[in-house]
């Protein structure tokens, strides 16, 4: 997938946590441009990539909240 539309088919709350955290948890207030400029990527390796577990503020609350959705979610079918 195209990293500019992966940002873009994010909700407006997690593109903007997203940016923030590309931006804050890195050496280079130029990463998230120059990361967006990169090849393709997976879902899996954007959202790890912002949503650090033990660097960013989410953590384990969000992960946590992924996988509960990602339960329920299996469990609906």
């Amino acid at each position: 997938m195209d990293r500019v539309k992966f940002v873009a088919s994010l909700d407006e709350d997690t593109r903007r946590r997203f940016i923030n955290n590309c931006i804050d948890c890195n050496t280079s207030p130029d990463f998230f441009g120059f990361w967006l400029k990169n090849g393709p990527l997976t879902e899996s390796e954007g959202i790890n990539g912002a949503f650090c577990w033990g660097t960013t503020r989410e953590g384990h609350a969000y992960w946590s909240r992924v996988n509960a959705n990602i339960k329920y979610e299996q469990h609906e079918v």
